[in-house]
């Protein structure tokens, strides 16, 4: 007797299962690129004066908790901050002397070095040469772009030394 035997179906093909896209965040590509974007704050914004790469750099939403306030946004950024500081310190230069990365978040410890040579908050150029020690903790978004940040320097001892060319521990007359 002939036994007839069974045909199977065929199997479909299966799809490839496809991973699903992963957008990688500042943190996720590991504290080094958060210490890039970090250096990157400094040398664009202060060291090279470049206002114009704030967009690139900033949220148009980032909050900033300052010596002189809160700012919020680009322009109140730019005119309250940068555009002061680089108008009474023309050769302001920023050393980064530590950067501690955690998660999206980077904590600078700064040096800023500069000439008072125009007025700042009704204080005339003195012309003295000063040092100012301070930090600032930035937050960025999934981007890159800084989305909050918080700066802590002494401002009062700068403003005691610009008028009375006084030091304190962390700002010093150079000359």
């Amino acid at each position: 007797m002939k036994t007839r035997s069974k045909k199977r179906p065929t199997p479909k093909p299966r799809a490839k299962a496809r991973r699903p896209a992963i957008q990688k965040s500042p943190a996720a590509a590991g504290p080094t690129r958060i210490r890039k974007l970090a250096r990157r704050w400094f040398d664009e914004l202060w060291n090279k004066r470049n206002g114009d790469a704030l967009p690139r750099l900033m949220h148009p939403a980032a909050v900033g908790d300052t010596e002189g306030g809160m700012v919020t946004g680009h322009a109140e950024f730019y005119y309250r901050l940068h555009g002061p500081l680089l108008a009474a310190f023309p050769d302001l230069e920023v050393t980064i002397d530590g950067i501690v990365v955690e998660g999206n978040d980077a904590v600078v410890r700064w040096t800023l070095t500069a000439t008072h040579g125009g007025e700042m908050m009704t204080i005339p150029a003195s012309h003295r040469r000063i040092s100012v020690g301070g930090m600032t903790w930035l937050r960025y978004d999934d981007d890159g772009m800084v989305v909050a940040g918080w700066d802590r320097w002494n401002a009062a001892g700068l403003f005691n030394a610009l008028r009375n060319g006084l030091s304190s521990a962390t700002v010093r007359i150079l000359a």
